[in-house]
């Protein structure tokens, strides 16, 4: 599962799209996030299906049931700008976060959206993921996110291998701004 994620080393993306952004090293469900679909936008980074009468501020779906499910029934494909994630594994009873990260200077979070806001879309995580975590959300590089949002699944998951993905333990979250500018 992914709660928390971050988007720092914002000039490639402000010069790439000619955007404003800031850096944020914790984004938080409810934020307001930065997205590639058919066009460059903000939305809530929580998720009510189309037809609840209150708020169910979804902030994560499966992918393994993300067709099944009518929460998710007439929703788009979206990229979430990031530069990595959080999780947290509890380790002698304290609860430790762990950032995980690609080279890149940023990349995407699998999502979909509808007009009451985002959720990250996870999949069962692999290889050395899973020691911190069960589930990771999916992730593309810049050039693979087209397919992605263009539904052709089955070629998208060898292009992004879990391999991919650095780990960092990282004593506090305050620390993460000092790691995002030495990377």
């Amino acid at each position: 599962m992914c709660g928390r994620y971050s988007l720092g080393n914002v000039d490639t993306i402000n010069s790439r799209f000619n955007l404003d952004i800031e850096e944020v090293y914790e984004v938080f469900p409810s934020n307001q996030i930065l997205v590639k679909a058919d066009s460059i936008f903000m939305v809530s980074w929580s998720f009510s299906p189309f037809w609840a009468k209150e708020s169910i501020k979804l902030i994560n779906a499966r992918y393994e049931t993300l067709k099944d499910k009518p929460s998710f029934k007439n929703t788009k494909r979206c990229g979430i700008f990031t530069n990595g994630w959080f999780e947290w594994k509890n380790i002698g009873g304290k609860k430790k976060p762990f950032y995980h990260f690609t080279n890149e200077e940023y990349f995407f979070l699998g999502g979909v959206y509808n007009q009451h806001g985002c959720v990250i879309v996870t999949k069962e995580a692999e290889g050395a993921l899973r020691n911190i975590h069960n589930r990771m959300p999916l992730f593309f590089s810049d050039k693979d996110l087209d397919l992605w949002l263009k539904e052709k699944d089955a070629c998208l998951f060898n292009n992004n291998p879990s391999s991919k993905i650095k780990i960092k333990e990282i004593n506090s979250i305050q620390q993460i701004n000092s790691f995002l500018k030495s990377i």
